[in-house]
């Protein structure tokens, strides 16, 4: 994915290629072309150390529109541009690069990262000079035409489907076999779809294909693994490992993660401490039996209702691998929490249809949408953040209801209510879930308990359900502290309920703060303990900015990483104690002013660009 630099200079080839050779826009002084597009613009570059080789654009659905509703109206459009459509665009090489293989690897660098987040079809307006490279990678024309300065562009598309046929002929693989043994894939996706390859590592050793050539890269940031989910926790690189600075946690500030701000109830710390050595010495009980009636007593649900783990991403992990297979359907919001794609789409191999929630509704869950979807298609699952990670969009109990009443009884419904308790408990679905076994609710008892450290979570569903899971979790799950922990936690509803209004408090303060101090950026949704953010369009994107905060110790989310809805330009920030988040918002101010500083150039009057080699 184009990091800045690469940015700044694929907006100089453009003006080099767009204005000055085919004349589409007028010539500037500042020898550099953008559009109101790139707020939601993702970017692959091909380069060889600091220089661009050639890029390719891709305009995801969440927009409302595209570079093509320039020249064409909708309705003339002889197919429908749903939430399943991305738009390529914009795929250039400098002159001494054309007739490589480079843009065939870049257009197919393109199709995987629209495969991989659940897009459906493609369309382009494609030169027609190079109609035959279009048609040769699948693209088809549709017979419509328009004129941009020296150029004839044709509308084409082609389904997702369609191109991975197209992929597959043997001339085909030939090229991009070839390409791929020139240059080194870095991209946080696999080259081939197969799950064989999902694995594959990026970021550190050399893949079977990866001769040591130093002809080009696809670039992906540094944290970023093929085999996991991208969750934060960056604060690790300064703290260490293997936690050799320690001194440090108190310096920097992790709101990259949603760890509490505020401790464990005063009985969980008491219990720990009194009994440490032995707690850590002893083998725990092996079904969690106490935990277990501990959550039945709080939450007024049966114990036979009630599986545990060691933190919710267990239980994801566990339950969905268990219902599911490589030909189940899957119905997933975007944006929401990265995990449920990633071992749905990447770890079982799942069809995931992403349904685009929009920026312009506050990215809030239409229920009706969801409905006609599930009876228009036959799904499996539907998964349900509520409220939903990152935007803070919560859905009531009878919406719920209402949309399982109305979609085909074939599809379970899975519910993840980790954040609920900061926001709406009396909305939570568990004493429905534990006599329906149409529903799961999975809880997480980290955040809205401080337990991120000993990781304690658990299903609730029918009988049925949860023995289910049960009987597919090893014995010791919890360990002693865990265990310990999440009972006395769970004897304290006053201290959490009293630590859920400071939070809610806090988190709208900072929002006050951030909107009188820093105008610039975009409130896009906030709830429980986080706000979700929008970078000024034009600036750094949120890889580099979440890099410039790393710097001045503070570290916060790139929102888009698991979200094509969210783009490049999108920050999440965890909600911490009032001094830490006017500490924050100052760091916050000092990363937008680096990053003026970087993109402001000094050049004489009348001085040219200078060129992309």
């Amino acid at each position: 994915m184009a990091n800045e630099s690469q940015r700044e200079q694929i907006r100089r080839l453009r003006h080099a290629v767009y204005a000055v050779e085919l004349r589409q826009h007028a010539e500037n002084n500042r020898g550099e072309l953008s559009d109101d597009l790139d707020r939601f613009n993702v970017q692959i570059a091909a380069s060889r150390g600091d220089s661009l080789l050639g890029f390719i654009t891709i305009t995801p659905p969440e927009g409302g529109r595209f570079s093509i509703d320039k020249y064409f109206a909708r309705s003339e459009i002889p197919f429908e541009l749903d939430d399943r459509a991305f738009e390529i665009r914009l795929l250039t090489v400098p002159t001494d690069r054309r007739g490589s293989t480079l843009a065939a690897l870049l257009m197919y660098a393109a199709f995987r990262w629209i495969e991989s987040r659940g897009g459906e079809r493609i369309v382009a307006i494609g030169r027609r000079e190079l109609r035959d490279f279009y048609r040769r990678t699948g693209l088809e024309g549709h017979g419509l035409f328009a004129r941009s300065g020296a150029v004839t562009y044709e509308l084409m598309s082609a389904s997702i489907d369609r191109l991975r046929e197209r992929i597959g002929e043997a001339r085909n693989r030939a090229i991009l076999e070839r390409s791929r043994s020139l240059a080194r894939w870095a991209l946080e996706i696999p080259f081939d779809a197969s799950p064989s390859t999902a694995s594959r590592s990026i970021g550190g050793g050399a893949s079977p294909h990866d001769h040591g050539h130093d002809h080009g890269s696809v670039r992906a940031p540094s944290d970023s693994h093929a085999d996991g989910c991208f969750h934060g926790g960056r604060a690790f690189e300064a703290i260490g490992s293997r936690f050799e600075r320690l001194d440090l946690r108190e310096r920097v500030i992790a709101a990259d993660v949603l760890d509490a701000w505020f401790p464990p109830a005063p009985g969980v710390l008491r219990a720990l401490r009194d009994e440490l050595p032995w707690c850590v010495a002893t083998a725990p009980p092996q079904d969690a039996a106490g935990v277990v009636r501990s959550i039945s007593s709080s939450r007024d649900i049966p114990e036979h209702s009630i599986a545990v783990g060691a933190g919710s991403s267990t239980l994801i992990h566990r339950a969905l691998r268990l219902w599911l297979h490589a030909k189940s359907r899957v119905l997933l919001p975007d944006p929401t929490y990265g995990e449920y794609h990633h071992v749905l789409a990447r770890g079982i191999g799942c069809r995931v249809e992403r349904m685009a929630l929009r920026a312009r509704d506050g990215f809030r869950i239409d229920p009706e949408a969801v409905i006609e979807r599930c009876r228009s298609q036959r799904f499996d699952l539907l998964v349900l953040v509520n409220p939903n990670n990152p935007t803070g969009q919560l859905l009531s109990r009878l919406e719920i209801q209402r949309m399982a009443a109305s979609i085909p009884p074939w599809t379970r419904i899975w519910i993840d209510e980790a954040y609920i308790d900061f926001e709406a408990p009396d909305e939570t679905l568990e004493p429905i879930a534990a006599f329906n076994p149409r529903f799961v609710v999975c809880k997480s008892l980290s955040k809205c308990h401080a337990l991120s450290g000993v990781r304690a979570a658990y299903l609730c569903s029918h009988e049925t359900v949860a023995n289910e899971i049960r009987r597919a979790t090893p014995p010791w799950e919890l360990s002693l502290p865990a265990q310990i922990a999440a009972i006395h936690a769970l004897r304290d509803d006053a201290y959490s309920k009293r630590r859920h209004r400071e939070t809610a408090a806090l988190r709208k303060a900072l929002v006050v703060m951030l909107a009188e101090r820093l105008p610039e950026l975009e409130l896009l949704g906030s709830g429980a303990n986080f706000v979700l953010l929008g970078l000024p369009a034009g600036g750094a994107d949120a890889s580099s900015f979440c890099d410039a905060c790393a710097g001045l110790g503070l570290f916060v989310r790139d929102a888009g990483r698991t979200s094509p809805v969210l783009g490049t330009h999108s920050i999440r920030i965890a909600v911490k104690d009032a001094a830490t988040n006017e500490r924050m918002v100052t760091l916050l101010s000092m990363a937008l002013e680096s990053g003026r500083a970087r993109s402001c150039r000094v050049r004489k009057v009348g001085e040219q660009p200078a060129r992309v080699a």
